[in-house]
């Protein structure tokens, strides 16, 4: 597993139907990101964007959420 560190500020995570999540980033690595979102929160495996980064949810608790980032043919699907 990459390593994780811990950040601040504020993200927007777009969602496969367009809707713009205005979240708070909890962590980073290479490999995903961990976020904190007001409302609802995306579903495991929903396909969503952050900045210029195609991911997949990965996990979901609560408020909090984090996504692996995808790349090469995989980022291209869907």
């Amino acid at each position: 597993a990459a390593a994780r560190y811990s950040a601040t500020g504020q993200a927007v995570v777009i969602l496969s139907d367009g809707t713009q999540l205005q979240c708070r980033l909890t962590d980073i690595s290479l490999t995903g990101a961990a976020f904190e979102a007001p409302g609802a929160s995306p579903f495991v495996g929903d396909r969503v964007q952050t900045g210029n980064l195609a991911a997949e949810v990965v996990r979901v608790a609560g408020k909090k959420f984090a996504v692996r980032y995808l790349r090469g043919p995989e980022a291209a699907e869907g």
